[in-house]
């Protein structure tokens, strides 16, 4: 107890001695924190008082510039277009061209350390390809006429986040977790049939990327697994996309 309380007391002088100074005409001291100060007065927070300090009234006073006090809070809105690129072998099968991707990021920055809050968008339709499904031995895949598959992936992520400077121009790197919704339509025109199977899974993330004022630049590579209902089939990839930030 009587350590904690030589501790308290430290802080406290600590504080003071970090603390603005306003010496006045009548030899009173006050100390605080100056937040303005125009040509007839300052104003002093004092605690969570402030008060209003006529400069006729003072004799002179100081001020202690607190470097790195306070942390360098942002927070950052940047839509964003890109392609997504599947990696696993059955999925390359069906849909083996790069899906247009939409999205929105809303980063967070404390200095150095930040985190990420992304929702996605990618739609890829593949005329005359379908793999039919037969458990358990697995795939097969072929180009018909007349067929047409439809994958739709709306991924939800989470990150944290490093970057290289605080600066309009750095590096920055990430990785993070998320919830990726997971929606295929597959559609037979000669028998007038249309199978849609909806699902949503755990994934995981990490990426690299560059802001240079207004504008970034991310590549990034994800894993989602599915369950049965798809098969074990990989849902995550390669994606790159842009950043216009606001």
């Amino acid at each position: 107890m009587k350590n904690i309380l030589w501790l308290a007391i430290f802080l406290c002088i600590a504080e003071l001695a970090l603390a603005d100074s306003v010496y006045l005409n009548n030899g009173k001291i006050l100390k605080g924190q100056i937040t303005e100060e125009d040509d007839e007065s300052i104003i002093l927070v004092i605690g969570d008082k402030w008060e209003r300090i006529d400069k006729e009234d003072i004799d002179h006073f100081s001020k202690i510039r607190k470097k790195d006090s306070q942390p360098e809070q942002t927070v950052e809105f940047a839509p964003k277009i890109g392609c997504f690129f599947p990696t696993d072998k059955i999925l390359k099968e069906i849909h083996n061209n790069p899906c247009p991707l939409l999205g929105l990021n809303l980063d967070y920055w404390s200095n150095m350390i930040g985190g990420r809050l992304e929702f996605e968008y990618c739609r890829h339709v593949d005329d005359g390809r379908v793999y039919l499904r037969y458990y358990p031995n697995g795939y097969y895949s072929g180009s018909y006429v007349g067929y047409e598959d439809t994958l739709t992936l709306i991924p939800i992520w989470l990150s944290i986040m490093g970057r290289s400077s605080s600066t309009n121009y750095y590096f920055y790197y990430g990785a993070g977790l998320g919830r990726v919704f997971v929606s295929e339509t597959t559609s037979y025109d000669y028998v007038n049939n249309e199978v849609e199977e909806n699902s949503n899974y755990f994934g995981l993330q990490a990426f690299i990327g560059f802001k240079a004022s207004n504008f970034g630049m991310t590549l990034k590579y994800s894993s989602v697994e599915s369950d049965e209902l798809f098969g074990k089939i990989d849902f995550g990839g390669i994606t790159g996309y842009i950043d216009f930030y606001f």
